[in-house]
């Protein structure tokens, strides 16, 4: 959930002032925050490590994980194959308990990020749905199906512009299933994820608009809003593949939020699958 700490308007004001930087400036002004404000952390926020400075409860809402469904029952060459929400990994306790805590996103049409290893898997289908506690009540707002690279890698999920926009103060879930077998649906593997669109306050949403594409992902780690800080700077890694500033600070934001295990792998693609009707 989005997170009100008081060095936010300090650190856009920082932006602000420095203007259309470059984003070699980015790493010395979050270090600069970071080094400023670490004594002002409320109870209940965790700092997280990383150049980008980003802040995430360490309690958030958590909602139910879809129950039955098998979990890394494909393999490749004997190792199971197993998915990866490149969301926050705070709480263990949380999973134990059978839940997913909730990210949040500023974006009518965000972005989802999931790491998929080398398989051989027939499909891939992501589906977003309301924010129905049971899997039964659940109203499917958009699915797509598409062939998913054998390679292993981050892939991004887009909402196209034919799905509906998310409504500030909603939850919604979303799902990513690979297909294993032609006939055998049982051994799909899933990942899935929670999320909450957010209101843009108008101080920040004027920020955005006078810094530059590479000052963004500053913008919203400071703010804690984990969506759009992953968006903004996986967009800026795909288009950028060179820039090894960009890419360590991709590492260290997924290293600060115990995502260090794929960290260093690619982004293969960002995508906005055409909506299709979903299976019976």
């Amino acid at each position: 959930m989005r997170i009100r700490v008081p060095f936010v308007s300090a650190a856009l004001s920082t932006v602000m002032t420095l203007g259309l930087l470059g984003y070699d400036a980015l790493p010395a002004i979050a270090n600069a925050n970071q080094s400023a404000t670490s004594a002002s952390t409320k109870q209940g926020e965790i700092q997280a490590a990383g150049r980008l400075g980003f802040r995430v409860r360490s309690v958030r809402p958590s909602r139910a994980r879809t129950p039955g469904i098998s979990r890394g029952s494909c393999s490749v060459d004997g190792r199971p194959v197993t998915m990866t929400a490149l969301v926050p990994r705070v709480n263990p306790r949380v999973e134990e308990q059978g839940l997913i805590e909730v990210e949040s996103t500023v974006s009518a049409r965000p972005t989802f990020f999931v790491h998929i290893p080398q398989n051989r898997a027939l499909g891939a289908e992501f589906t977003l749905t309301d924010g129905a506690e049971s899997e039964a009540d659940r109203q499917t707002l958009y699915y797509t199906q598409f062939s998913p690279s054998p390679q292993a890698g981050v892939i991004g999920i887009t909402l196209p512009t034919e799905a509906p926009e998310l409504e500030v103060g909603k939850t919604y879930h979303w799902s990513l299933r690979l297909q294993c077998d032609a006939v055998d649906r049982s051994g799909d593997v899933l990942v899935e994820g929670w999320v909450q669109r957010e209101s843009l306050n108008a101080a920040l949403s004027r920020q955005i608009a006078l810094t530059s594409i590479r000052n963004r992902p500053l913008l919203y780690a400071r703010s804690g809003i984990w969506q759009d800080t992953l968006a903004t700077l996986a967009q800026l890694r795909l288009e950028n593949q060179n820039d090894t500033t960009i890419s360590a600070d991709w590492v260290s934001l997924l290293d600060s939020v115990n995502l260090e295990a794929i960290a260093q792998d690619p982004i293969l693609n960002i995508t906005a699958y055409p909506a299709q009707t979903p299976p019976n």
